[in-house]
């Protein structure tokens, strides 16, 4: 990416009255992970004993990006994770379509995701 984008940071306000909890984020440089980033990630991924034990993906890079590296990561071996924060009105499609796709072997739900 970018190297004059700045990096991605996410506040969470939480009330200690009624436990609501306010969440504000600015993706900077992880919404701009692209294909030098994915192709970079498939050809460690393919090489032989490249491919990690464990990929761990959370829904703060772009969609295509995660699920082209899931699918290649799990056909090679690993075991894809899923903690799908931050989860939003407007991104919780793209969690199920993670699940969807077959290549995630485990989720983390923390409560503020139930």
């Amino acid at each position: 990416g970018d190297s004059a984008v700045a990096s991605g940071v996410a506040v969470q306000i939480a009330s200690s009255k009624d436990a609501t909890r306010l969440q504000c984020m600015c993706m900077g440089s992880n919404a701009e992970m692209g294909k030098q980033h994915v192709d970079t990630a498939l050809k460690r991924i393919s090489q032989p004993n490249g491919a990690p034990e464990v990929l761990l993906l959370t829904l703060e890079v772009p969609i295509d990006a995660m699920r082209t590296v899931a699918r290649a990561a799990q056909r090679h071996g690993t075991c894809v994770c899923l903690k799908p924060a931050p989860l939003t009105p407007a991104n919780v499609h793209h969690a199920f379509g993670l699940l969807d796709d077959g290549s995630i072997s485990w989720l983390f739900v923390s409560d503020q995701e139930l």
